[in-house]
């Protein structure tokens, strides 16, 4: 990873502004008597369970309850279209692994272990869906053993792997559902909760296992889009952290458990203390660009405090896709309420793109443009081990040019960076302390490809936006 952006580039953002704005704000909308909760993966929608019910809760409509037997959600998928958790199943007469649909309007049990080995003390439960609702996962008991499983429409009922333990459970799945998954095992030959991974073909490892944690103790609570980062709890000797494995990087995090996990595995939600009602919480956010910082401190950069009376912010327990939105807990569990924290979006694809040998490129943005915070750029998709030009302007005019569209014309210069061996080009950088608010620039890869036209691939056109 590359750690530097251009003095000239900067200098340009400076006097790119045809009309400053104020610094943009953080937002911070309050779940009314609601303390908890899970956050759907566009930031828009919230699953939970009060004194009324189970619900779901917008900034739009309120709350929405939903028929049946209250049962606390686990998980959501996009735009609340399904809420995952548990069902009174009738026929069974207990508690079985189950969804709300809001198309349908009707909850759906999935019965018992296909073992029709019974429960203890119930049928099971489920803990993860995909954005999209295809694949969902959680736990089954068979009699008094759990096994971990996922299931589809199509395929049913998958049970995963416990390797040396009596019982495993299935807390996460990749967004994409390719069925990679994360959660913990426990018994048999282990002794203490120990992390499990599953992989796309269900192959069972232990991450955790190391050195400093022998035996791999802990869990994994989320997973990215791809699978290929997660976050959790590592039980290892030195104390129990929180953890990012970041692309196979191990990265320790200064909380008791990380909880949530942005799509692209850089953004993560976690939590410092013991919990409970009589115990203490405190949020923490943690980047793989910035490092770890309390959430009071974090959000503070942003503009927003907590509630009237509060002193902090608790668990940041749920980061949405883009991570530019958080569900934060109240550090007072007894009469605080839950927020939803908004980030300012800093980064918008303009498009323009054209067709390469790996198709069309994907240039985005991570992180916040306030003054002094670090952020970056990342292209994908493009030629592996080739040559990305980095054009950058301050005028967008889009001229047709190498079968798509060429944003920054004029060009006010050129970077050149090699792709790795994915088709890759990320780097980071520091949003200078005296850059104006407001600041625009606009940066597009072309990249040499022999199929593309001209032989050069265009990424879209990406527009960056200081705060």
């Amino acid at each position: 990873m590359k750690s530097l952006i251009p003095t000239t580039l900067l200098a340009l953002g400076a006097v790119a502004l045809a009309a400053p704005s104020s610094l943009a704000q953080g937002t911070a909308t309050p779940i009314p008597g609601f303390n908890g909760g899970e956050l759907s993966p566009d930031g828009f929608t919230v699953a939970g369970q009060n004194g009324t019910g189970t619900f779901t809760w917008n900034p739009v409509t309120g709350f929405t309850f939903l028929p049946g037997t209250p049962t606390f959600p686990n998980d959501i998928s996009e735009n609340g279209l399904i809420v995952a958790g548990q069902v009174n199943d009738l026929v069974l007469g207990n508690k079985a692994p189950g969804f709300y649909s809001l198309v349908t309007g009707t909850w759906t049990s999935l019965g018992q272990h296909p073992s029709m080995g019974g429960g203890c003390p119930e049928f099971g439960n489920l803990f993860a869906v995909t954005p999209d609702g295809s694949m969902m996962g959680g736990m089954y008991w068979d009699g008094c053993v759990v096994d971990a499983f996922t299931w589809t429409q199509a395929g049913g009922v998958t049970i995963l792997t416990k390797g040396a333990g009596g019982s495993g459970k299935l807390l996460a799945l990749a967004g994409n559902g390719s069925g990679i998954a994360g959660g913990w095992g426990q018994g048999g030959a282990l002794s203490s909760q120990t992390a499990f991974h599953w992989d796309a073909a269900g192959v069972l490892t232990l991450p955790l296992d190391r050195p400093a944690n022998p035996g791999g103790l802990g869990d994994i609570r989320a997973l990215s889009y791809d699978g290929s980062s997660f976050v959790g709890r590592d039980i290892a000797l030195s104390g129990t952290t929180g953890y990012l494995n970041y692309k196979g990087a191990h990265h320790a995090i200064a909380a008791n458990e990380a909880n949530s996990i942005s799509a692209d595995g850089r953004i993560v939600g976690a939590q410092a203390g013991t919990g409970g009602p009589f115990g203490t919480i405190s949020g923490y956010v943690y980047t793989t660009f910035g490092g770890g910082m309390d959430a009071l401190s974090f959000f503070a950069q942003f503009g927003v405090t907590p509630a009237a009376g509060q002193v902090d912010f608790g668990s940041v327990s749920d980061v949405s896709a883009d991570g530019n939105k958080f569900l934060v807990t109240s550090a007072d569990s007894f009469f605080g309420e839950a927020v939803v924290i908004t980030l300012p979006d800093n980064f918008t694809s303009l498009g323009g793109g054209s067709t390469g040998s790996t198709g069309i490129s994907n240039l985005d943005g991570y992180g916040w443009l306030n003054p002094g915070l670090k952020a970056g750029v990342e292209l994908t998709g493009a030629t592996p081990s080739s040559l990305g030009i980095l054009a950058y302007g301050a005028s967008y005019n889009p001229t047709l040019l190498f079968g798509g569209l060429v944003g920054p014309v004029p060009a006010a210069g050129f970077l050149v960076f090699p792709t790795d061996a994915n088709g890759s080009i990320d780097f980071t950088f520091t949003w200078p302390l005296t850059m104006p608010s407001g600041a625009t620039i606009f940066a597009q890869y072309g990249v040499l490809d022999g199929v593309a036209s001209g032989g050069v691939a265009l990424s879209n056109t990406l527009q960056i936006t200081g705060n």
